[in-house]
């Protein structure tokens, strides 16, 4: 834990984690006292003190639909960006296959877009140069999983 319980690792993290959010009240209120918003993170995760809090829960309607949210504080956003990038990221990154780009930096849409791409190319190239017709059939499969971040303290 002490990877995470850096100061500048904490900071990077918040940094980060502010880029979507920066209009949000809560978000301000951290940033107008970062050090020392920083610095009681760090201490009560040193003294083994820290606890997620509990989620704000709302109502969401976006496109038609509606749907309940929990909302992580800013704070909890911060420990747990830091304990991706310093602790599971280094240990999956090396495991994982090249094509999985989930939360890998520079593996985004394209790159998956990309490499589906390829995939497609590949088979085409595969069933002519076995002598089959290449044909528009078969399938993708993209999931979603539902509630995967839901398992904020309530």
């Amino acid at each position: 834990m002490n990877r995470v319980a850096d100061m500048n690792v904490l900071l990077n993290a918040f940094d980060q984690c502010r880029s979507g959010s920066d209009w949000k009240a809560s978000t301000q209120r951290y940033e107008a006292n970062v050090m020392l918003k920083t610095l009681e993170i760090k201490q009560s995760i040193e003294s083994g003190a820290y606890h997620p809090s509990k989620c704000k829960e709302f109502i969401l309607s976006e496109r038609g639909k509606v749907r309940p949210v929990k909302a992580p504080a800013i704070e909890d956003r911060v420990v747990a960006k830091a304990h991706n990038q310093q602790i599971l990221l280094p240990e999956i990154h090396r495991r994982i296959i090249y094509d999985n780009g989930a939360s890998i930096q520079g593996r985004g849409n394209d790159f998956a877009r990309q490499r589906f791409e390829t995939h497609i190319h590949k088979h085409y190239r595969e069933r002519v140069e076995k002598g089959l017709k290449p044909y528009n059939g078969g399938y993708a499969l993209f999931a979603d999983f539902t509630k995967f971040f839901d398992k904020c303290t309530a």
